[in-house]
């Protein structure tokens, strides 16, 4: 069942109110964005403070972060792929999703070319540009219409190219509640879950880290979009939807790591690829 957040966030202003004299300086959002400014480049913007400060943590920093479930039953990807693809730039964005069910192969080469690890140890990296290489996302397929593979929710072990099985069932109604298009939902063969764990972030660049994880979540959707079209599925972002609802799903906290992301993927409709506009404009329907 899905939670409506509004007495919680009464309650924040209400507290902020408290504590500014009675008087709230504009939104939530706009005092966080306000106080999270950069108003120098040098030494005095806060940020070579914080870097000084976290040499006792230098190793944890340099550290690449890696989220397993090791108790769980691990699905072996491949990447060894049958062929090369490319990317239909006349494909146009569209808000219809075809019927299809996902392979674990194509499952595997959507993981790998949109969010795969690259290289090892400390010289690895993900396809995606990560602020301060902190990679604080962490991404939970759940698979809704599966050929060869199972329908539940899943973690994506980056660091082992593998799916870790969290829980079986079908979650197709659970996530309808929860998103404000659940059509969508009931069309689509695969949800992806982006979630972020803060404090990597944070760790190195305080509380502007937050920032930083948000632009990070838009790097990384913007690959499974394309990398989605180069495997002829359609992928939509999911702009509304229930935080704490669906952080409960993932078992989640929803304070030291929580969702961030929720991508909707399915098959492609027909007359979908004749514009090359489509691709410049704003979503809409295929012509």
């Amino acid at each position: 069942m899905c939670v409506d957040s509004n007495n919680d966030e009464k309650d924040v202003r209400k507290l902020l109110k408290q504590h500014s004299g009675g008087f709230l300086f504009g939104s939530l959002s706009s005092i966080y964005h306000e106080n999270t400014k950069r108003f120098h480049l040098g030494a005095d913007d806060g940020v070579n403070e914080r870097r000084g400060r976290v040499h006792m943590y230098d190793l944890a920093v340099k550290v690449i972060n890696f989220k397993e479930y090791p108790r769980f039953n691990q699905i072996k990807l491949s990447t060894s792929f049958k062929a090369k693809h490319v990317i239909n730039l006349g494909w146009t964005p569209t808000s219809e999703l075809g019927a299809t069910a996902i392979s674990l192969d194509t499952l595997s080469e959507l993981l790998y070319y949109a969010a795969g690890l690259r290289g090892q140890g400390t010289a690895s990296y993900r396809p995606y540009y990560s602020i301060g290489s902190r990679y604080p996302l962490e991404i939970y397929p759940i698979i809704l219409k599966g050929l060869d593979v199972e329908a539940g929710i899943y973690h994506y072990n980056v660091k082992r190219h593998t799916l870790e099985l969290l829980e079986r069932g079908d979650f197709t109604a659970q996530l309808a509640e929860c998103v404000e298009a659940p059509e969508d939902i009931g069309n689509a063969c695969l949800i992806i879950l982006v979630t972020a764990v803060f404090n990597r972030s944070e760790l190195l660049f305080g509380d502007r880290g937050y920032r930083y994880v948000l632009l990070e979540a838009g790097y990384l959707a913007q690959n499974f979009f394309i990398t989605a079209a180069s495997l002829g599925l359609t992928c939509l972002f999911i702009n509304e939807f229930i935080d704490d609802a669906l952080n409960t799903l993932l078992d989640l906290d929803g304070v030291q790591e929580s969702v961030v992301d929720v991508l909707v993927l399915g098959g492609k409709k027909a007359g979908m690829f004749n514009s090359l506009r489509g691709i410049l404009g704003t979503r809409g329907k295929g012509d």
